[in-house]
Formats: C-alpha cells, sequence, structure tokens
C-alpha cells in the first residue's frame, strides 16, 4: 500500500511539472539578434512616438508626479497624453492657472526622466458639469458663441453625444469666429506653451452637422459670427435652405470650402502663436474618420490642415471593439492606416487604439507599425487605458528596438502608387456618400462590415480606391497610396505604375504632371477620372482623354494607348462591395482577373510569395538596405484574434534587376520584419508575445487539477478502506 501512495505521489509530481513546462515553453517574443547595417540613429520622439495617457490630475504632489512618470518610462513610454482638464470645462475656461502651473511642473519632472509631454486641449466644445444646478453655462451666459444649424438650433447636447458627456452635463460647440472665446483659447495657447511643453494636443475641432434625428445633415455653423464672416469673404449670403444643399450649388461648394479655410485658420492662428514662444513645440489635431466623408462634415480635412500642424492622431473606430474583427475588417484597417499616410504625408500619423486585450492590440500594432503608423496604447474607451501593463511593456521594448526599421528614411520598394482625391471624395461624390450605395441598395450584406457603412467612407471614388488597393494588397503588389503631394516626385520614387481611382476631379496642375509621369511608366484610369475641375465642376470631357484615346462619349469600356489603359468599369468598386456583401467567391474570381487588367498596361508583379491573402506585406528601402514588413490577420475571426501561424517564401526583383529572396521558409504570426543580409531575406525580427503561456497554462491546469481530484480519491479511499480492514 505505501508503495503504491509513493507511486501515486511520483505521478502527481510528474504532472506538476509538465504544468509548469507547458507554461514556460516560449520566450517572451521572438528577436533573432540578426547583424543588421541598419543602425538606431536615435530618431526623433515625435516620429518614433510610443504613446500613453496617463492619469495625472491638477493638483499631485511632487512625489505623485515623480512616481508616475518612472511608471511611465517603465512600460517604455516616450510620449504622455496628458489630460488635466485644461479647457474643456467651462468652470475653468476663464480660470486656467492651476492648470498650467501643475503642467510646468509635470513638464519638469517628465523632461528629467526623458519624458516628452503633449498637453490635451478641447477643440471647439466647453463642457459644464451638472447644469440643473449651475447658474452659468455657455448656453446661459453666451449664446452667441455656440453652432447653429439652419433653423437656429444650438449645437448642445447631452448625454447622446458620447461617453463622456453624463446624463446632467452640458456639451456646448462654439464657433471659432466667437471673438471673446477666441482670444482667451490663444491666451491659454500662449501660457502653455510657455510651460516648456512638447506638444498642444487638440481634440476634434468640428463644426457640428449633427443637431437631432430630424435634421441631422446640416453643414454647420449659421451663427451670426461665422454668416457674417462669409458675407464679408464672398459678398452674399451662405445656403438658406437645406434644398441648396447640392454640388451643383456654386455657394453650397463655395460654403463647404469657408469651412475648411476657418478650420485651417484657427489653426494657423495657434500655430503662430505657440511657435512663437516655442519654436520646437508640435501642434496635433485628433481627428474621427477623417479619411473619409466625416472629413467634410467636419471641415477639419487632415489634407488641408497638413500646412497649419506637424501630426495627425487618428482614432481607431471600429465599433464592438477590436476583438470583433475579421481578415477583412483587418485588410480595411490596414487601408485607412495607408490613407493616412498619403494625406500625412511626412508628418507621423498616430493612431488612438482602443482594444480589448493584449492579443487584438498586437494585431492592431501590426496594422499600423508595418504600415507606417505610430501606436497608441488603450483600452478605450479612456485614452489613459491599457490592455496590460506588462504587455505594454514588452510592445513598445519591441517597437524601440525596432523603430530603425519602422521609422525614418524608408520608402515601399517600386510601388504601384493609387492616387486618392480629397477633391473627388468632396466635390463630386460626398452627397452620394451621405447617401450611402451599399445602405441604399436593400441586399444582404455581411455584418461584419456594419461600421465601415455608418462611416460614409466617401462615395465612388473611395469605394474604387479601397478594392483596388486590397486587390493590389492581397495579390502582394508592392502598393503606396498618394495624393497630390506626391506627384511631382512620382518618378523618382520608381513607382511602376500609376492607377487612378475614378478620380473625377483633377486641377490642371494635376493632369500635367499625370502626362508626365505617361511619358516613361504606365497609368491605369477608371470610372470618371478627369472629368471634373478640382472645385468639382464639370469639363466638357475628360481632361486625361488623350492620355488614354477616350471620351466621355465613347460607348467602349476599355480603351488602351500606348502605356495607359482606361475602364469606365469601377473594378474595385465591385471587388469591395463583394468584400462587403460576403461574396467570396465573386471576389476571389475578380481578384484573378485583376491579373490580366494589368497585363494590358504591360505590368507584371516583380514579387511572388506563396503567403495568403490575409498576409499583407511591402517591401521598403532607405536607398541602401532591403527589408519586407508583415502583417498576418489569416484565420482571424470574431472572438479569436491570434491569427494562424504562416510559413512563407518570397521571391524580389527590383527596378535594376537585383534579386531578394528567403532561401528557407519563415514562419511568423502577428508579422515580422525581414532584412537583407547580403544574401537572402532573412527574418530579422518576429512580432509575437507570448499569450500562449496563458492558453498553456488553462491546459496545464485543466490535464493537473482534474487528476489531483482523481489521485485524492483513490488515496482517500484507499486509506479508508485499510482502517476498515483493521
Amino acid at each position: 500500500m505505501i508503495i503504491l501512495i509513493r507511486m501515486l505521489q511520483k505521478y502527481l509530481k510528474l504532472l506538476i511539472c509538465i504544468t509548469i513546462i507547458i507554461t514556460i515553453e516560449f520566450p517572451p517574443y521572438n528577436n533573432n539578434n540578426v547583424f543588421c547595417s541598419v543602425q538606431n540613429s536615435n530618431i526623433e520622439w515625435f516620429n518614433s512616438a510610443r504613446i500613453s495617457g496617463g492619469d495625472f490630475w491638477e493638483d499631485m504632489t511632487e512625489e505623485e508626479i515623480k512616481e508616475k512618470v518612472k511608471d511611465l518610462i517603465t512600460q517604455n513610454v516616450n510620449v504622455l497624453e496628458l489630460d488635466i482638464g485644461l479647457i474643456h470645462l467651462y468652470e475653468t475656461f476663464f480660470e486656467p492657472e492651476i492648470y498650467i502651473e501643475e503642467t510646468r511642473q509635470i513638464v519638469q519632472i517628465a523632461h528629467e526622466e526623458g519624458l516628452a509631454v503633449v498637453e490635451y486641449i478641447a477643440g471647439f466644445e466647453l463642457i459644464t458639469k451638472d447644469v440643473s444646478k449651475k447658474d452659468h453655462s455657455v448656453l446661459k451666459d453666451h449664446p452667441e458663441w455656440l453652432q447653429q444649424d439652419l433653423f437656429g438650433n444650438y449645437a448642445v447636447y447631452g448625454s447622446e453625444l458620447g461617453f463622456w458627456i453624463n446624463d446632467d452635463d452640458e456639451s456646448a460647440w462654439v464657433t471659432p469666429l466667437a471673438p471673446d472665446w477666441r482670444t482667451q483659447y490663444m491666451t491659454i495657447i500662449a501660457d502653455l506653451a510657455e510651460t516648456g511643453v512638447d506638444g498642444i494636443y487638440i481634440d476634434v475641432p468640428y463644426w457640428q452637422v449633427w443637431f437631432n434625428d430630424d435634421n441631422e445633415y446640416t453643414w454647420s455653423s449659421f451663427d451670426d459670427y461665422t454668416v457674417s464672416e462669409f458675407v464679408y469673404r464672398y459678398g452674399h449670403l451662405p445656403p438658406q435652405d437645406d434644398s441648396e444643399f447640392t454640388l451643383s450649388n456654386p455657394t453650397f461648394i463655395k460654403w463647404l470650402q469657408f469651412r475648411i479655410d476657418i478650420i485651417n485658420e484657427f489653426f494657423e492662428e495657434v500655430t503662430l502663436i505657440a511657435k512663437g514662444i516655442n519654436p520646437d513645440i508640435k501642434i496635433i489635431a485628433e481627428l474621427w474618420l477623417a479619411q473619409g466623408i466625416q472629413a467634410l462634415f467636419s471641415g477639419a480635412d487632415p489634407y488641408y490642415l497638413y500646412n497649419y500642424v506637424d501630426a495627425i492622431t487618428h482614432e481607431f473606430s471600429i465599433d464592438d471593439d477590436s476583438k470583433a474583427m475579421t481578415e477583412d475588417l483587418w485588410l480595411y484597417t490596414v487601408i485607412k492606416n495607408m490613407i493616412y499616410r498619403a494625406l500625412d504625408y511626412d508628418h507621423p500619423s498616430w493612431i488612438l487604439d482602443y482594444s480589448v486585450n493584449p492579443i487584438d492590440s498586437t494585431a492592431l500594432a501590426a496594422a499600423n507599425i508595418m504600415f507606417e503608423c505610430n501606436f497608441w496604447e488603450t483600452d478605450g474607451p479612456e485614452m489613459s487605458g491599457t490592455v496590460g501593463l506588462d504587455y505594454r511593456q514588452e510592445l513598445f521594448q519591441w517597437i524601440k528596438n525596432n523603430d530603425q526599421f519602422l521609422y525614418g528614411n524608408w520608402d515601399v520598394l517600386d510601388p504601384v502608387a493609387v492616387y486618392f482625391s480629397p477633391q473627388t471624395r468632396n466635390f463630386v461624390y460626398s452627397l452620394n456618400a451621405t447617401l450611402n450605395p451599399i445602405l441604399e441598395s436593400g441586399a444582404e450584406y455581411d455584418d461584419q462590415f456594419w461600421e465601415s457603412y455608418s462611416e460614409f467612407i466617401g462615395g465612388h471614388h473611395s469605394y474604387e480606391l479601397y478594392g483596388i488597393t486590397a486587390l493590389l494588397l492581397q495579390s502582394h503588389i508592392p502598393t503606396k497610396i498618394i495624393t497630390s503631394r506626391h506627384l511631382k516626385n512620382l518618378n523618382e520614387t520608381d513607382c511602376r505604375l500609376l492607377v487612378l481611382p475614378d478620380v473625377a476631379a483633377l486641377n490642371e496642375t494635376e493632369i500635367a504632371l499625370i502626362n508626365d509621369f505617361a511619358k516613361n511608366k504606365p497609368v491605369l484610369a477608371t470610372g470618371l477620372t478627369s472629368l471634373y475641375f478640382h472645385n468639382g465642376t464639370k469639363r466638357s470631357d475628360f481632361g486625361l482623354g488623350a492620355l488614354y484615346n477616350s471620351s466621355y462619349y465613347n460607348e467602349q469600356s476599355q480603351t488602351t494607348f500606348n502605356n495607359c489603359t482606361f475602364l469606365t468599369n469601377r473594378i474595385g468598386e465591385d471587388f469591395w462591395f463583394n468584400l462587403m456583401y460576403g461574396e467570396r467567391n465573386s471576389a476571389n474570381e475578380k481578384r484573378d482577373n485583376f491579373v490580366n487588367i494589368l497585363q494590358t498596361v504591360d505590368f507584371q508583379s516583380w514579387l511572388s510569395t506563396n503567403a495568403s491573402s490575409a498576409t499583407l506585406m511591402n517591401p521598403y528601402t532607405n536607398g541602401t538596405d532591403i527589408i519586407f514588413r508583415i502583417a498576418n490577420f489569416k484565420g482571424t475571426k470574431r472572438n479569436h484574434q491570434y491569427p494562424d501561424s504562416v510559413s512563407l517564401s518570397i521571391s524580389l526583383t527590383d527596378n535594376k534587376f537585383k534579386e531578394y529572396n528567403t532561401l528557407a521558409p519563415i514562419t511568423i504570426s502577428f508579422g515580422g520584419i525581414l532584412y537583407f543580409d547580403g544574401q537572402e531575406l532573412i527574418l530579422y525580427n518576429e512580432l509575437i508575445f507570448d499569450f500562449r503561456i496563458n492558453l498553456k497554462l488553462i491546459i496545464g491546469l485543466a490535464i493537473t487539477i482534474p487528476s489531483i481530484l482523481i489521485l485524492s480519491s483513490v488515496i482517500t479511499y484507499i486509506i479508508k478502506r485499510k482502517k476498515r480492514l483493521k
């Protein structure tokens, strides 16, 4: 009996050992530590930002501040978004001194530890807490400040606006042209710049278009200050009735551009004041869904803001949380990030990422950093949350270790350039986007894309751009989205093909630059490309008609002339709709046919791989070295964001006919960086963290605990039986 008990004890110890081995089998992440000639050049904090909010307040002690700053440093954060309540509360708008002084102290302590600080302030929103118990609020004291719709309704909201407004709060949105408000706002900007803060972070500086469910899109504001300024500039009134909100109305076009101009001029003044005091200070604007029609709704368009800010923070917006993502939605997110990079040009693109757990946060990080964006780690809806401090420390350490490959002078190697035109989105298709063709079609669609419908991503041009970019990425053709800012240097980037996805609005300068490009390189155009001037006025015929030997009145669906092809059909939009409707077979067929279309302009891909269409990649060069950045989403689905591991091989030939190959298959999970070491492409570093520890721990415990219970029962039975026998 004693021998049996000892044997059972040994078996129990063995199970425990197996459980321990299972849980510690894998290291935290894979760093091959391959020698590389690319060295970390101490890239400036702004471009290599690893961002987090922090819980600070206006009356913290020095010791409390130091403790929180050291915690952030330990987490490998290098940029703190500081929100201590400056500006957004009406009660303290005219008495900001305590916040300014606290900012000064926090900045000083943060700088001693090497932490950059950007101060959060509201844009045009002023909040009054518990307004029913207060004698003063913006609505009560300064109704003349408030934005208004055509019918005199004020832009004042309660908790229906969002999670940050409580039931008895007043959220009041002012016009930036209210002189008293603006004077005080700019005074605070000056005081803030004097604190030594590294950046001023201005949240959603928007014109409101939603006032109530019956009057949703009113293209405000029609308050006295704003209308008077429009009359002063143009000599006549803005639209006076919602029937005048039509793109065929020149006054409405002027009104749309005026709203954009006012936002730009607001930021121009902020920048002049702040940089006049501190030339190194950065101005950052946070925008929501600015790749789509929301940019026109709000007037805060990153394409136009480029000259007045140093960076844009784009908010990750898929509702139902990132855990609900699928392969197609990750593709959608990557394309949005590529649009952000095109709009921001040589400015950094910060992405405010709301995650649920470390697994989906890592997938989000891959979608961002592998496609040239900066990662802001939080769990939402607050900007200062986290999905896990240990995870943040590890993820940001990985980014820090690899920022010489993620930021700096890297560009896509020999890309296909896909042209994004905010003017086309704004002045040709914007009202079609409001009446979303997907929603209006009445067709059954895949509910995974419901949020993209409500985003109004921009009408035909945007759908065509998303679809063609998706076709290229899924076909593993190096791809870069561009805007007019890239056109003048397009030949210098070794771009192999220019795609104009229903770029209906082009000005004469754009047309001249495209014609110049086409002298040596192929062009593929679709839809109504070049039929309109940049302001939405229709031409008598295609401005690029001579380039592809076609006319608007030509009934041919496809024409090819020299190295240029024109398609009247929107091939990208058709493909994108197939994805949205969940029509997988049709989407796959269109992707296969896309290669045949490219051959009409003598284009053949110079990159071959056996990777899945859900494994997205681009090659990059800094003029000397060649790398690949890869993000893998294969197998992701609702409540399962850990991708399937993929084993892939790559072969690339550049425009000088030099070959870059993997000599052995490379296995990755979330993503990784490949580096050409002079002989072959090797996995320099894989983006993967040991989430499997948790899974293996669960498996181990699932084996061990029942075994312990069974063994305990056996031992108890044996002991009781032995006692009875005695």
